[in-house]
């Protein structure tokens, strides 16, 4: 573990002298990283914005709506008019067979 450590120090201050004895860096880059190419490649696409004062009041409108996708229904929509079918299943209450009374059964008594 120690080892390591010394090895860490070592490399540490080769790092740090080495980018010493460099200089300037703009003397390792290329010309075409400065900021007058920058300037020169780019100066036909940039146009400038106009004040917002010469901006005229547009209302913006919402984007139609429409209805998204997905399941069927479990079962149509019958219409209003129609009467229900012979067949319909009628609903009745539930009786207590022990105490007679309405809504509930012998398990719920």
């Amino acid at each position: 573990m120690q080892s390591m450590a010394n090895k860490w120090v070592a490399m540490q201050t080769w790092c740090g002298s080495r980018y010493l004895h460099m200089g300037k860096v703009e003397n390792y880059c290329d010309a075409y990283y400065n900021k007058d190419k920058y300037n020169i490649a780019y100066s036909g696409l940039h146009s400038p914005l106009p004040d917002l004062d010469t901006l005229d009041d547009i209302d913006v409108l919402l984007p139609p709506l429409r209805r998204l996708p997905r399941r069927p229904r479990k079962s149509r929509i019958k219409k209003k008019d129609k009467d229900a079918p012979s067949n319909a299943r009628r609903i009745s209450t539930v009786r207590c067979s022990n105490c007679e009374d309405l809504g509930h059964n012998r398990k719920g008594c």
